[in-house]
């Protein structure tokens, strides 16, 4: 509003939230005033940054329904605060948010963010510079070139530039690690590992050569609501999220969707337990952008009851027709009985919906259970880190090709979690036709 003011329902809600923090009252006004005045979440948006300097889930969940119109507003009002308080954790939230939905909105800002370091001891800290110029590249090559290790310039920019993925920013950090660990000690040989910082940035080194270890396309996997059953906290209802809603009927969709076959068993014995694998999707046809070149469509299967419990990874060998054998690295003498045997997940057809822009990368701490992180392609939501697998035929790091998050539907109307509540990872060797999985909790 041109005074700044508050309109009466934006007010009630920022005192309701004083008074109550994340009640489901307040998590229900802050809907309905998405779904009535969708525009009257950025004045909430500042007005609670305004008056309150910590974090929320009311105020993450409000950045998940700003219309993208609105993010240069609120990123000059948490701008605004960082300068006189860079520890305001509003505002820092704010730019983490903004760096993965609209990283381009802060491209003006990236020199002062890298001075001002809001988030500093956050694993996201550096996602701003997802926007920098070359400019910026050039003056954090210099710094990361000249600094001392123990300086935090050091760090800063070894962060910044792996965070900037360029060619150029990349081959920067290469040439400066390989001389610190030709220069100094052991102790920082190890601090540093190169393959581990490249692969935190999505890359690989072979032979010399950068190659990228997941796709630059994602598409979400879009279920029907009747495929779940469960009941869900309002907050994280999956009917107040945009990525759960994504059909081709939106602008985010576009004449490329695909469907896919979800859940089911398979023919094919685990190679630890030797009862019948579980089917995860089913492809018909590889999707533009997925990394997949050798085959025309693939079945993805592992064994629930095994992976993660039994064995913290697994692999499958695949046919001409892309169908899955589970790899013998993982097998035993004998068949073993697994801890926990698991159901099917329940069957379905999916659709495949090119991701938007805006949600072209997510993260599993930020989404806090609200977005859909299953996804096809794209990059990684890791929770512990990157954790890229070998091929257990030649030994290379294989690429990303998808991921399945908790919560998903069984055969015998449960709801699957990997672990704690993680991620399900899925990698692709395309010389060899191996298949990993692996997954993450916290």
């Amino acid at each position: 509003m041109k005074d700044g003011s508050m309109t009466p329902y934006v007010d009630q809600l920022v005192e309701a939230f004083l008074q109550e923090r994340a009640s489901q009252a307040v998590f229900e006004q802050l809907f309905a005033i998405s779904s009535c005045d969708p525009k009257q979440i950025s004045v909430f948006v500042i007005a609670f940054m305004e008056r309150i300097s910590e974090g929320s889930t009311v105020l993450g969940t409000a950045f998940g329904l700003l219309a993208m119109e609105n993010w240069d507003e609120v990123i000059q009002a948490a701008m605004k605060h960082l300068r006189s308080n860079p520890a305001h954790e509003g505002a820092a939230d704010a730019i983490a948010y903004a760096s993965l939905q609209c990283p381009d909105k802060l491209s003006s800002y990236v020199e002062e963010l890298f001075r001002l370091q809001p988030n500093e001891n956050a694993y996201y800290s550096a996602w701003f510079c997802r926007a920098a110029h070359e400019k910026d590249i050039e003056q954090w090559i210099h710094t990361l070139h000249d600094a001392e290790v123990n300086d935090p310039a050091f760090g800063h920019s070894l962060n910044a530039l792996l965070e900037a993925r360029t060619e150029p920013a990349l081959r920067a950090v290469i040439e400066r690690i390989e001389r610190l660990h030709r220069d100094g000690s052991q102790a920082e040989a190890v601090r540093y590992p190169l393959d581990l910082l490249l692969e935190e940035a999505g890359y690989r080194l072979a032979e010399g050569e950068l190659e990228q270890l997941h796709g630059n396309m994602a598409y979400h996997l879009v279920f029907r609501p009747e495929d779940f059953t469960a009941e869900r906290p309002v907050w994280f209802a999956r009917e107040q999220h945009p990525t759960w809603g994504l059909s081709p009927a939106t602008p985010a969709a576009d004449d490329r969707n695909e469907t896919a076959m979800f859940g089911g068993r398979l023919a094919a014995p685990c190679s630890v337990c030797g009862q019948p694998i579980h089917r995860l999707l089913t492809l018909e046809r590889i999707p533009d952008g997925v990394p997949i070149a050798s085959l025309s469509r693939i079945t993805l299967g592992v064994c629930l009851s095994c992976l993660g419990w039994e064995e913290g990874e697994l692999f499958c060998v695949h046919d001409e027709q892309g169908e899955p054998y589970p790899h013998p690295s993982a097998a035993g003498t004998e068949p073993q009985e697994p801890q926990f045997p698991a159901e099917a997940l329940r069957d379905a057809m999916i659709k495949l919906v090119p991701a938007s822009g805006r949600w072209q990368t997510q993260d599993w701490a930020l989404s806090n259970s609200r977005e859909n992180l299953n996804r096809l392609g794209g990059m990684p939501s890791w929770i512990q880190g990157a954790d890229y697998l070998h091929c257990p035929h030649c030994s290379e790091k294989m690429a990303f090709i998808a991921q399945l998050d908790s919560d998903l539907p069984t055969s015998d109307g449960e709801e699957w979690m990997w672990g704690s509540g993680g991620i399900a990872y899925m990698f692709w060797c395309d010389g060899c036709r191996v298949s990993g999985y692996r997954w993450q909790c916290t």
